[in-house]
């Protein structure tokens, strides 16, 4: 019998594929989440393009880790995937916990944050008055008020009339 291998014979050819289908899936998503990070002011873009690197190789190398794996065993199709999630999974959890732990311990130290200092003699700053939408109701004179000017009209009237 003969061994059964990928379709284009070689052994190894279907874990390069998929090294190379990991690379870009893992380094899609990481370059569309860094985009938005830079866009709204998140992150930089020296560290957006680190993420990028790193997630593209650590799906890439999971991926692949998995086909590798997966793939000689010849349990059938549905274990067969069911077991390469596992192992990428499994695979890109720990290459992820080791490079953030490398990347935590290297982190260089900064100054601390700084904040202008505020005087306890100044006074804090007073809310602006926010301008109500509601119309207010216009002020009117008492009833009282305007019958007596209509009879003081109505009584100048007359006067004039004379």
């Amino acid at each position: 019998m003969t061994k059964k291998t990928s379709s284009n014979g070689t052994p190894g050819a279907s874990t390069l594929g998929a090294v190379v289908f990991g690379a870009l899936v893992g380094g899609t998503a990481a370059a569309a989440k860094g985009l938005r990070a830079v866009k709204n002011g998140e992150s930089s873009r020296e560290e957006a393009l680190r993420n990028i690197a790193r997630e593209t190789g650590t799906t890439a190398l999971a991926a692949g880790t998995a086909v590798a794996i997966m793939g000689r065993t010849g349990l059938g199709p549905v274990l067969t995937t069911a077991g390469m999630a596992v192992v990428a999974t499994g695979t890109k959890y720990a290459m992820d916990s080791l490079l953030l732990s490398a990347s935590v311990s290297a982190a260089p130290e900064h100054a601390p944050l700084t904040y202008p200092d505020e005087s306890a003699d100044s006074e804090p700053a007073k809310p602006k008055a926010v301008k109500s939408k509601t119309a207010k109701p216009k002020k009117t004179a008492p009833k009282s008020a305007k019958t007596e000017s209509a009879e003081t009209k109505a009584a100048a009237d007359g006067a004039s009339e004379s």
